[in-house]
């Protein structure tokens, strides 16, 4: 019997190669640069987008090689898998229901009302708002689409419009609110129902955060955070129409009121997923793939959580190339530390662009309390921070 065929938008991550493994013996891979690269196609793809010239190439390929699913394995092509599957009538979600996932403006538009969120504008309208003399003081300035913080700025309200009438871009400007914490939630929603859901809650907001170790500590059943942060992520995948899909979603504190920040339909990165992997036993990437290949999966409801607080750190590269990255073996005799994986190979370039997962580690760490897990994160901070300079 010939195993059906997915379409993969692959952007080279490892963690979904080892995830998809499995799966091998149902489906039948068909990774989009090497099928497009071989000697019966022998055209380059320009780009994940609904360019002609990869349309073209994508076209070439489902007369060849006919397949039932397209299978993303980042944020960035996200949009691009569900516009496919709309352009062929393939399985899995359409394009109009994933996109306000990929935008921030269609996002607070389709979702915003869910949960209180922060106002937002295109820039037209928050420069008319200025004129009317209503604006905000400060404000976040974010690409429509984009994670990790990449390109986002916070700005004074004149800083905002000399930027705007300078780039010309379209962007979204959220108003600023002054955080007293950052939270996220990451999880498995099947059938319409959420099956997982892990509250988290950041050592410091991601924004400005480059250059710095940012971790995620999962939060134990009794931590008052828990509870709050799970009615919102509940609040939040109510109103998306989407059976089956993997979440990122991340959630804004300031001063005991809480809003809706932002959501994607992809496991977390810097570490996140091989933490809850490691702690919970939710292989978020096997559930990644299998909602978009439409396959069954263990039927769950909740997870068992650790009764301490655990969670992953990054070890920040630096930008400037002066700081070595502590080793790993260093990194591994602090106490409380549980394993240290690799980080990005393109640490030191991401960090340059600002990105808040510039990591040469990740250190997964467990402590019996939140007081010990800040001493550890403070002690591997400190290991990163007394490597001498290479200059």
């Amino acid at each position: 019997m010939t195993r059906p065929r997915a379409l993969v938008l692959h952007n080279g991550k490892a963690a979904f190669d080892e995830a998809r493994a499995p799966f091998a013996r149902e489906i039948e891979f068909l990774d989009l640069h090497e099928a497009a690269t071989a000697p019966a196609g022998a055209h380059e793809v320009p780009a994940f987008a609904p360019e002609r010239a990869t349309l073209a190439v994508i076209d070439g390929l489902l007369a060849r090689f006919p397949f039932r699913h397209v299978v993303t394995t980042s944020e960035s092509n996200t949009a691009f898998a569900a516009f496919l599957r709309s352009r062929y009538g393939l399985a899995g979600p359409r394009y109009d229901q994933v996109l306000p996932a990929t935008s921030k403006w269609r996002m607070k538009q389709q979702w915003g009302h869910a949960f209180p969120s922060a106002r937002c504008w295109l820039p037209g309208d928050f420069r008319a708002l200025a004129t009317q003399g209503r604006a905000p003081a400060e404000v976040v300035v974010k690409p429509l689409a984009g994670s990790s913080t990449k390109g986002v700025r916070r700005l004074g309200r004149q800083e905002c419009l000399d930027h705007l009438a300078a780039t010309g871009e379209l962007v979204v400007v959220e108003e600023a609110i002054d955080l007293t914490s950052e939270l996220h939630c990451d999880g498995v929603v099947r059938d319409g129902k959420p099956r997982v859901i892990v509250p988290s809650v950041y050592n410091r907001p991601p924004l400005g955060s480059a250059g710095h170790n940012l971790a995620s500590i999962h939060l134990p059943v009794g931590d008052p955070r828990r509870g709050p942060a799970v009615e919102a992520a509940c609040r939040v995948l109510a109103a998306i129409d989407v059976p089956d899909f993997v979440f990122h979603l991340e959630l804004l504190e300031s001063h005991g009121t809480m809003r809706f920040g932002e959501i994607g339909f992809r496991p977390p990165g810097a570490g996140r997923a091989p933490s809850l992997l490691r702690f919970y036993g939710v292989d978020l990437w096997a559930e990644h793939i299998a909602a978009q290949l439409e396959l069954p999966r263990p039927t769950r409801n909740g997870v068992t959580a650790p009764t301490g607080y655990c969670g992953v750190t990054g070890v920040a590269a630096d930008p400037a190339g002066c700081h070595p990255s502590p080793p790993a073996e260093t990194l591994r005799a602090i106490p409380g530390v549980v394993d240290v994986l690799p980080g990005s190979a393109h640490a030191r370039s991401e960090a340059k662009l600002g990105s808040s997962v510039a990591n040469t580690h990740l250190v997964l760490f467990s402590c019996d309390s939140e007081t010990g897990a800040h001493r550890v994160l403070q002690e591997i901070e400190a290991a990163g921070r007394s490597a001498p300079c290479s200059r």
